[in-house]
């Protein structure tokens, strides 16, 4: 029997860097059929990238898969073509994006999405970065220690998304008042996250205040781990505090305080917005993989992926 075979590509500067096999996901090969078909009128329209590698408690790619680990950007298919076969290739459909010069990443996952990320209710308030921490302009220590840890290609411990990540030591509080979120209303369903590494166990508050002086905070619980993480917290789960009000509206957050306890340190790399148990089979995945090494996206330098489809 037929089946499609999926590869991505990474290229700078011309120059092949390295490739990846894929799983085309359930969800995905029911769209390619649908397209191909003519009843839908795109397979491939953004390519995302993230930050969790099975060995860091990510997860292989499965064919129920509907997003990535820890998707850290996506950007839009510039390119949809065919390739005819060669000696050495055989015939290629072949689509591509090109991630922005000012860019950092350490790439560990890759995923094709059929629908742009702006173009659905949910798509457009799932995976919203608040903060990769390339600019601290606004950040400050109001008590405590943090230090700086600058983004290195395929460094250990690097920074995999942003310029930036933060050590957090205990008894610490870090924040930035002059934050802005870019979506306005969510649901109970709708989580945060914070993409960690290098932590020991404790507790830290995450507390978001709007204009009004409105506070909402989520408590997170950290453990002894060296390898990255993602830490998960639905909204609406602590309602203690005089000020506390359930923020429903996203837009008049003004200011963000990540603090620590006595015992949890940790270092921090990006925060988020994740919405992904309300994701339609239109926003989900088509493809994606999970690299062991990673693919560094330098700052300065464009880099290409490529994501080639076969018929077997």
């Amino acid at each position: 029997m037929s089946q499609f075979k999926g590869t991505y590509v990474f290229k700078q500067n011309g120059r092949e860097l390295g490739r990846s096999s894929n799983i085309i996901t359930s969800n995905g090969r029911k769209m390619i059929l649908e397209y191909l078909s003519g009843s839908r009128q795109s397979w491939a329209a953004d390519m995302a990238i993230g930050a969790m590698p099975i060995n860091d408690l990510g997860q292989a790619p499965l064919l129920t898969d509907t997003q990535l680990n820890f998707e850290t950007f996506r950007h839009v298919v510039t390119l949809r073509t065919f390739i005819s076969a060669t000696n050495t290739d055989p015939d290629l459909i072949v689509v591509r994006a090109t991630l922005p010069v000012d860019l950092y990443a350490n790439i560990y996952e890759v995923g094709l999405y059929a629908v742009s990320n702006s173009g659905f209710l949910t798509s457009t308030r799932n995976n919203i970065i608040l903060s990769d921490f390339s600019d601290l302009s606004y950040w400050d220590t109001t008590n405590g220690t943090t230090t700086t840890n600058q983004f290195i290609g395929q460094g250990y411990g690097s920074p995999r998304i942003g310029a930036n990540s933060i050590n957090i030591d205990s008894n610490t509080a870090y924040s930035n008042s002059n934050l802005s979120i870019g979506f306005s209303n969510y649901t109970n369903k709708d989580f945060l996250q914070l993409l960690v590494f290098n932590t020991a166990a404790g507790n830290v508050n995450v507390t978001l205040t709007d204009i009004s002086g409105k506070q909402q905070t989520l408590s997170f619980t950290t453990t002894n781990n060296t390898e990255y993480s993602v830490l998960s917290m639905l909204f609406d789960q602590n309602t203690s505090g005089a000020n506390y009000a359930p923020i429903s509206d996203f837009s008049t957050v003004t200011g963000i305080n990540i603090s620590t306890d006595s015992n949890a340190i940790l270092t921090l790399d990006a925060i988020k917005v994740l919405s992904s148990s309300e994701l339609s089979t239109q926003e989900s995945v088509v493809s994606k993989s999970v690299l062991t090494d990673p693919i560094p996206k330098n700052p300065n330098i464009p880099l290409d992926i490529e994501y080639y489809i076969e018929l077997l």
